[in-house]
């Protein structure tokens, strides 16, 4: 595995992200966020190595995608912002 890629930086996104640091899992970490100055803090905090504005972009090649958003969310995320 090379590539996770969260969707969503908030609380949960940015602690798995972290989690993921600490233990020294030697992935490279995409994350998705809408807003740009959290995309930022994202990259600050050190919880991503690369961010994105289009969750199609976060989850080009990653082997494992995580959904960090409210539950209600997950759905239109998956299947209005996903190219094919």
């Amino acid at each position: 595995m090379e590539t996770i890629a969260i969707l969503g930086t908030g609380l949960m996104g940015s602690s798995l992200g972290l989690a993921l640091r600490k233990r020294g899992v030697p992935v490279r970490i995409h994350a998705y966020a809408r807003r740009p100055e959290v995309r930022e803090a994202a990259l600050n905090l050190g919880s991503a190595d690369a961010v994105f504005a289009d969750p199609w972009d976060a989850v080009s090649g990653a082997d494992i995608v995580v959904f960090c958003v409210p539950v209600l969310t997950i759905p239109k995320l998956a299947a209005a912002k996903m190219r094919p």
